[in-house]
């Protein structure tokens, strides 16, 4: 079977439209706060021929993935030295649902819940925060964290996961200095364990040591991409 996988280099960044802080304003930042707003649970889809293949599906997941966006923004901030960081516990699946609301057209996502997120700021004693969000654009292929089979006659073709992020950042002041999102749909060829083969019909790909690999690549997926959002930052 063949499993896709997509370059590296096909990785094409349309971040920021956010302006850029000035020296002054990112040496004033001391203290940044966290705020993951990704979901519990892996989204499985089968993409077949027709419409009438199609099929999906949704497994819990914990909150892994929260914790592995946490994890990588905390150790990169942490990196420098030069940062306090602190971890926000928010009601995760409210405050995702309206950054990615479609009642307002915004230049970007966050200033859907900036004042929000400068509450939160000024709530936690911190100069500004970095949010963590699925991200969703059809016509560039990116559908948040999903978990996709591309199916033919009868069997599956490419497995891969894909963790469609986009990744803000805000000053307590309502600077927004990050704006993140992938230009393309990049996912991570996944194989099942023991060689299993990608069975055709959804549900027979569902067992707990496949979920399982799932998740664990779409964890070093989040990591890598936060990781690479935060390194185009002044921070």
């Amino acid at each position: 079977m063949r499993v896709f996988t997509v370059l590296l280099a096909a990785l094409l960044l349309s971040a920021c439209a956010a302006p850029k802080l000035t020296a002054e304003q990112a040496s004033s930042i001391k203290k940044i706060g966290i705020v993951s707003l990704l979901p519990q649970e892996v989204k499985y889809r089968k993409i077949g021929i027709t419409v009438f293949n199609n099929e999906y599906k949704s497994v819990p997941a914990g909150d892994v993935f929260n914790a592995a966006a946490r994890s990588s923004a905390e150790r990169f901030l942490r990196q420098s030295g030069k940062y306090e960081v602190k971890q926000i516990e928010v009601d995760v699946a409210p405050m995702a649902k309206r950054l990615n609301g479609r009642s307002m057209v915004m230049s970007q996502n966050i200033e859907r819940i900036d004042t929000e997120i400068v509450e939160l700021a000024k709530s936690n004693g911190v100069d500004a925060v970095i949010v963590v969000g699925e991200n969703f654009d059809a016509e560039r292929g990116v559908f948040g964290l999903v978990m996709g089979l591309r199916a033919g006659l009868g069997d599956v073709r490419s497995a891969g996961a894909m963790a469609g992020l986009q990744v803000a950042g805000i000053t307590a002041r309502k600077e927004i200095f990050l704006g993140w999102y992938p230009s393309v749909g990049i996912g991570r060829g996944v194989s099942r364990p023991e060689g299993k083969p990608w069975a055709y019909k959804l549900e027979d790909n569902l067992d707990e040591a496949t979920h399982r690999e799932v998740m664990r690549v779409m964890q070093a997926a989040i990591e890598s991409e936060v990781a690479a959002a935060l390194a185009a930052t002044p921070l």
